[in-house]
């Protein structure tokens, strides 16, 4: 019995070993998810608003550039030295706003592509590697974006072309910068985490931007280097995240180009560890609790069996009175001794009146057997008075018939009278031995009456003694109660414990709120409000299991 006692025990051990496993690598895979997607939204946003930032920059410039009436003139005439002057320097000051310190424009008139102030080559609209010229002057309404490798400049570029109209509204040409990709990537990876990979794209999911540059004249697409992805919405509106068992993936549209970004992380080993510590450390602190309070439940309820087990063995109708409640030496038996203490007494109280019940049944049955005997011997008297007295009237008969036949024999008749005279003094004295037996025997029922009336009085005592028990039962029944409301003050404290982790978690989620207005300089105490969060989450979840344990 000990020994499956022992087994049960090891496979509740290994059991909730197995459920604190999973709950550590649940709550350290939701942990690294929360914390990976908290981290790369921030960097999304601030990545969108500081591209954002830079291209509304020089987008409006831009729009500035293409609305100038000097250069929509230049543009019209481009042979004319005045115009082309005027417009010269205009192009030279509007280079040193832009990002990349150039301009390019190009007249419909003579299709010459200038760039950096300097005459580049002619542009031949019906080359497929121009395609961008037809479709900024014949498509579009005011600007574009495109990004492409040109072979003459033997640079990629992110190209803003904006249309240069006449007054007629009629395109005359096209103006507008080229933001050199390198330095551009540079700025966006600038103080990104190395664990996290991004790309940017466009919607026909062309890589567009990456840590290296290199890749973006082949216009890979981008399930080539995120291959995760394929099947999931990558062209979100809005930015999106999406969770797998290796990493995180954030996605989020920049509307300006119509570009995307995608941002991954993998889950590391370290960030495994990193976010396994606290919830293995919580886990462990409750599990080491839990088996606490299930031995001192054990315990108590091993003390309550023992004792109720003495009650149902005293209530039985074989009880042995001579066994005794023995209680341990530990803290938890020690709560019971008083109990113990008083059962025994109640115990030993009883066992006395039960002997002094079985030596008065002893007593009476002595008695009994003398009445039994003194009773035999009347009677045997009785019977032998009745056989004299049938003898006397049978001589009686045998006289009176005699008397008429012989006058001789009076003197014998009275010798028999003399002798039956005699016998009737013998049955005199048998009637007086008899008469004395009578008395003996009404002083034995004396003596019976007056041990029944012993007896009585004992089980009187013996009901007082039953009352005290009854009692008794009432004090353990009350002590059993008084653990009931001791489990109940737990069950509250516990609901209070769980009302607390709710308004931690309500007081996180607003500090979370504020850290996120705060930009960059919330980022510490965003993180110190999610892990705020995360603790009042567990407890609230570890107040629940509390309360379904008690």
């Amino acid at each position: 019995m000990k020994s499956k006692k022992i087994i049960i025990v090891v496979f509740c051990l290994f059991i909730s070993l197995l459920i604190i496993a999973g709950i550590v690598n649940i709550a350290a895979h939701n942990s690294f998810r929360k914390n990976a997607r908290n981290n790369m939204i921030h960097q999304v946003e601030m990545k969108t608003l500081a591209f954002n930032a830079s291209m509304n920059q020089q987008l409006t410039l831009v729009r500035q550039m293409m609305k100038s009436p000097t250069i929509s003139s230049f543009m019209i005439d481009p042979d004319n030295e005045i115009y082309r002057k005027q417009a010269f320097r205009e192009f030279e000051a509007y280079s040193d706003s832009f990002l990349s310190k150039s301009v390019f424009w190009v007249s419909d008139s003579n299709k010459e592509f200038w760039s950096g102030m300097e005459f580049a080559y002619v542009v031949n609209p019906d080359d497929p590697q121009e395609y961008w010229y037809n479709m900024t002057m014949y498509e579009t309404e005011e600007y574009n974006f495109n990004i492409n490798y040109n072979p003459t400049l033997k640079a990629t570029f992110l190209w803003l072309n904006a249309v240069v109209r006449d007054e007629d509204k009629n395109p005359v040409g096209i103006v507008g910068t080229g933001v050199p990709l390198t330095d551009f990537i540079n700025t966006m990876y600038a103080g990104l985490d190395d664990s996290i990979e991004m790309y940017l794209y466009n919607d026909q999911l062309e890589i567009t931007g990456a840590r290296d540059s290199s890749i973006l004249a082949d216009k890979i697409n981008l399930y080539e280097k995120m291959p995760l992805l394929e099947g999931e919405d990558v062209v979100p509106d809005e930015i999106t995240n999406i969770s797998m068992v290796t990493g995180q993936f954030i996605l989020a549209p920049i509307k300006l180009v119509n570009w995307h970004i995608a941002m991954f992380t993998l889950m590391r080993h370290k960030d495994f560890l990193s976010n396994a510590a606290v919830p293995f450390f919580i886990c462990l602190a409750v599990f080491i609790f839990t088996w606490f309070m299930i031995y001192i439940l054990v315990r108590i309820l091993g003390q309550v069996k023992t004792m109720r087990l003495a009650v149902d063995d005293l209530s039985s109708g074989n009880a042995d009175l001579t066994r005794r409640i023995k209680l341990g030496i530990d803290p938890i038996a020690r709560l019971f001794v008083p109990l113990g203490n008083s059962i025994n007494n109640f115990i030993e109280k009883l066992q006395e009146i039960v002997r002094e019940v079985k030596n008065s049944n002893s007593t009476l049955a002595i008695a009994g057997n003398n009445l039994r005997d003194s009773a035999r011997d009347t009677s045997l008297a009785i019977n032998q008075i009745l056989g004299n007295i049938e003898t006397m009237d049978h001589n009686l008969q045998v006289q009176a018939g005699s008397v008429d036949e012989t006058g001789s024999r009076v003197n014998e008749i009275s010798a028999n009278i003399a002798s039956l005279g005699n016998m009737i003094n013998g049955q005199t004295q048998s009637v007086g031995e008899a008469s004395a037996a009578v008395t003996e025997m009404v002083g034995n029922i004396e003596s019976v009456n007056n041990s029944v009336t012993k007896l009585s009085d004992s089980f009187k005592v013996l009901q007082d003694k039953t009352h005290q028990g009854v009692a008794k039962q009432d004090e353990v029944n009350t002590k059993i109660l008084r653990i009931e409301e001791l489990s109940q003050t737990l069950q509250d404290a516990n609901t209070i414990i769980s009302s607390i982790a709710d308004q931690t978690n309500l007081l996180a989620m607003n500090a979370a709120i504020e850290a996120a207005h705060a930009g960059e300089a919330g980022k510490g105490f965003s993180v110190v409000a999610d892990e705020i969060r995360k603790l009042s989450e567990d407890s609230a979840q570890q107040s629940n299991t509390i309360g379904n344990q008690l």
